[in-house]
């Protein structure tokens, strides 16, 4: 079902904290694999270059907070056992997702 990752994606949705010596912070998650051989996993050791950019804040803190409403959204779909390839795929790659600053060199 599709409702799960509309409940996390809503979950980003967060106001985000003061900026931070002029750096933008990422939420980035791992590519994720919804369908064929690899359905319901992710690339958690893709390189940075490669990972989904969810959503931007102007604070680490911001960031952090929204990360964190995001995992117990993830958490959420396993206790309701909505568990299709793509929200599997989607709670793996939650549960992955990490903030970047927007000036990390990993991100080139």
């Amino acid at each position: 079902m599709r409702g799960g990752a509309c409940s996390i994606i809503a979950g980003l949705l967060i106001a985000s904290g003061d900026a931070e010596a002029g750096a933008r912070w990422y939420l980035l998650a791992p590519p994720m694999y919804a369908t064929g051989e690899k359905a319901g996993s992710v690339e958690a050791d893709a390189p940075l270059s490669r990972w989904w950019n969810v959503a931007a804040y102007d604070s680490a803190s911001g960031c952090e907070a929204a990360k964190a409403k995001t995992r117990k959204e993830a958490v959420k779909i396993l206790e309701d056992r909505i568990l299709n390839d793509f929200n599997r795929a989607l709670w793996t790659a939650y549960l992955a997702s990490q903030c970047t600053a927007s000036d990390d060199p990993r991100l080139k």
